[in-house]
């Protein structure tokens, strides 16, 4: 696709700009914001400057709403047939088992997307299916130094990063199953979405065996101390969608896309692989979302905003990683620290 080429081009650029700006004898600014990542199991420290970071960093994680959704007992699957926790979870054990050994093929499950994980370094995020189940796992691996080390999972967690305000796929990935919930509250109140939009079900779910990554912050959004703590290893179970596009509304498909993202307050990514369009004979256009992950959170957006169309949306995102990464002067970068806003994420899923 046109806009994918010139993310890759962009991603380049940037990538540069993170690992070759800076020389390394170069003392860093006395005000630059700090992570401080801590690997409990290893008791190494690694810690990264960066005017990017934001405060949002240490919001994400809930820990008592992530227990309160992993994934139950037993479940029926989008055909009815029973899946039972503890058969899933053995084939996940097996599975993540066969991740850290470094293997590409799985007994379990298919691969749908590696694009954004390192399997030499084992982290990132990596999409699955389970070949015996209509389910789709998303597994989130991180060291603690692999956390602060976004080319490491390829071009596109460069991109997010300078977009995020630090926040890369194994943070965002909290936000899937509460958007998921925010965005169901919205559309059981519209006459116009609420029988034509299908979300999948989602859960977490973490191996028996983990591991915690402590995350400390100084000097961001002007607060001295920041922290939190993240599972090492977690995953995002969800439904999977049997359906292909119904080409009977191919004209209409990104415009309907984007009105649906306008009206969810642009909680939902526009980009066309998140959504599958089919028909029903009731409804007639029917709009499945297949990520909820937050998208303000993503590209940090601090305002709401609508888009047009795909051409819009895609020259703001690239517009403003530019600018983000390149075009900020010392005195911006400090000033933008200094002004924090309450981000939309907080605001609305409460």
């Amino acid at each position: 696709m046109y806009y994918n080429r010139i993310l890759i081009y962009i991603s380049i650029f940037i990538f540069f700009h993170m690992g070759f700006a800076r020389s390394p004898h170069r003392l860093p600014d006395p005000d630059s914001p700090i992570l401080i990542v801590h690997d409990k199991e290893t008791d190494c420290l690694h810690e990264r400057y960066s005017f990017h970071f934001q405060k949002k960093i240490f919001d994400l994680y809930d820990k008592e709403f992530f227990f309160e959704n992993l994934f139950p007992e037993s479940i029926n699957d989008i055909y009815g047939k029973p899946v039972f926790q503890d058969h899933l979870s053995n084939d996940l054990e097996i599975t993540l088992n066969e991740i850290l050994k470094g293997k590409k093929n799985f007994t379990y499950c298919t691969v749908l997307q590696k694009k954004n994980f390192n399997f030499r370094k084992k982290c990132g995020l990596l999409i699955l299916k389970h070949k015996r189940y209509p389910l789709v796992i998303k597994f989130f691996l991180e060291s603690a130094q692999s956390l602060i080390e976004p080319g490491w999972k390829g071009f596109e967690p460069n991109f997010i990063f300078f977009l995020s305000g630090g926040i890369g796929r194994q943070l965002a990935g909290f936000t899937r199953v509460k958007n998921r919930h925010y965005i169901e509250n919205i559309l059981r109140n519209s006459d116009e979405w609420g029988s034509r939009v299908i979300l999948p079900r989602k859960w977490f779910w973490i191996p028996k065996k983990n591991y915690s990554i402590k995350i400390t912050g100084k000097k961001i959004s002007q607060k001295d101390f920041l922290e939190t703590e993240i599972p090492g290893i977690y995953a995002v179970i969800a439904d999977f969608c049997p359906h292909q596009d119904d080409p009977r509304y191919s004209e209409i498909r990104d415009s309907e896309v984007m009105k649906l993202c306008n009206f969810l307050n642009m909680y939902v990514d526009p980009h066309e692989n998140n959504f599958i369009v089919t028909h029903s004979d009731k409804e007639g256009l029917v709009i499945t979302i297949i990520d909820t992950e937050h998208f303000p959170s993503m590209v940090g957006l601090e305002n709401q905003i609508t888009f047009n169309n795909h051409a819009e949306w895609f020259g703001f995102l690239a517009f403003k990683c530019l600018k983000d990464a390149y075009f900020r002067t010392k005195k911006m970068r400090k000033e933008i620290q200094r002004i924090h806003k309450e981000d939309l994420f907080s605001m609305s899923i409460t």
